[in-house]
């Protein structure tokens, strides 16, 4: 049996943060898929690091993903704010 081929990728220690950050991001989109979590405008604000009442503005703007009921389901903001900043 022959022993497998090793294959030595270098990158910069900027693409290897790049490619980490992709994986989290898409780690805690599926997370939140699966369990279905919501959040209201107060935790969003936070997770866009925003005032309530720029949510309430950029929600009437049709600026942010619709509502589930009087929340937002955590993947939608999530896949959101990924498309909003481009794929790594």
């Amino acid at each position: 049996m022959t022993a497998p081929a090793i294959t030595v990728i270098q990158l910069e220690p900027s693409q290897l943060q790049a490619m980490l950050d992709a994986a989290v991001e898409k780690a805690l989109e599926s997370f939140a898929n699966k369990t279905g979590q919501e959040i209201g405008v107060k935790e969003l604000a936070k997770l866009l690091d925003c005032s309530e009442r720029t949510v309430r503005n950029r929600e009437l703007a049709g600026m942010l993903p619709s509502r589930h009921g009087s929340k937002w389901l955590k993947a939608d903001i999530l896949r959101w704010q990924r498309d909003r900043h481009g794929s790594r």
